[in-house]
């Protein structure tokens, strides 16, 4: 009666099911009633139940709570939870179930020490059965496999060198929490490397994609997370410290005794000091810390690019 009231009839219903499973990410479920009941075109994977379980848990904790009731008493009449992990005390939901079909099945979730598991079986041929290897799994879950902090959001996991910047590195970092389910004895498969172009091309601006980090290994699950630019906002002293550094390597290069550097625009805009006619162009007003130079127009650029390079590289490893 519900299924009708919302879509009209059953069918209709368990086409919004369908719709809320590719919503949900389950890729390997299809619906075609409400009731659960087998149907030779209804199924669901062990992930897509587990990907389910995960949303019930996290999405509705006021009602999850219930799933850890051992029983309750209706009209007089006491129902007893079905779930023998939870009569166990050992878990704290899920629901078990039955078909001709797929044999004796459990899902199960349990939480120890801030970290929570959910394990899912089926094709047993008993609820003695059901019940051992469940709790076996859960055992085997919590006891080889742990959580692992790689970082946190704003941990640096590598300085990138910069060239031509107003800095000479730039701190890259993962932009989120990276917490992995690892074998307890990841460390000795895990791979886990950094790849990002050496060194970063100015302008860099805060949150600019530098690079990724991969984790790969036996037993351990395969990931790229990227790799974000962190820098606060840019200042006057940074603009006046890119400026500083600019002079100094075209003197360096031109032998110049004085070097006119301007900025295009900004808050430095129009500062100069004569000679050689240089500018410089900054990311304002943004966040960005990084910064290109070029000549003036009619200035050649010429055979200078290779020492200026050179002398901007010197001025790096000096600081």
């Amino acid at each position: 009666m519900l299924a009708e009231a919302v879509a009209g009839s059953e069918e209709g219903f368990a086409e919004l099911m369908n719709q809320k499973a590719k919503e949900l990410g389950l890729a390997n479920s299809s619906f075609r009633n409400s009731t659960g009941w087998p149907d030779a075109n209804q199924q669901m994977s062990c992930r897509d139940i587990a990907t389910l379980a995960r949303r019930l848990i996290t999405d509705f904790p006021e009602y999850y709570k219930y799933d850890n009731e051992k029983s309750y008493k209706y009209n007089g009449i006491e129902q007893q939870n079905r779930n023998p992990l939870v009569q166990k005390g050992i878990a704290d939901g899920l629901k078990t179930g039955h078909t001709d079909a797929g044999g004796y099945g459990l899902v199960a979730s349990a939480q120890r020490a801030g970290r929570r598991v959910i394990v899912v079986a089926n094709g047993m041929n008993s609820m003695k059965q059901r019940a051992e290897e469940s709790e076996r799994l859960l055992e085997w879950s919590f006891r080889e496999f742990e959580n692992v902090t790689l970082f946190t959001a704003g941990d640096t996991v590598e300085s990138a060198k910069v060239w031509l910047g107003a800095r000479p590195t730039v701190p890259m970092v993962g932009g989120k929490d990276l917490v992995l389910t690892m074998p307890r004895q990841w460390r000795r498969s895990a791979k886990i490397a950094v790849e990002y172009a050496n060194p970063v091309q100015a302008p860099v601006l805060r949150g600019d994609t530098l690079g990724k980090l991969t984790v790969s290994g036996q037993g351990v699950p395969a990931m790229e997370v990227p790799l974000l630019a962190d820098l606060p906002p840019a200042t006057l002293a940074d603009a006046g410290r890119l400026l500083a550094r600019l002079t100094r390597a075209i003197k360096q290069v031109t032998g110049c005794p004085a070097v006119n550097v301007v900025l295009n625009d900004g808050p430095l805009a129009g500062q100069e000091v004569p000679h050689v006619h240089w500018h410089v162009v900054p990311r304002w007003p943004d966040d960005g810390r990084g910064y290109r130079f070029a000549p003036q127009a009619g200035t050649a650029l010429g055979p200078l690019a290779s020492s200026l390079a050179t002398a901007w590289d010197k001025l790096d490893n000096d600081q």
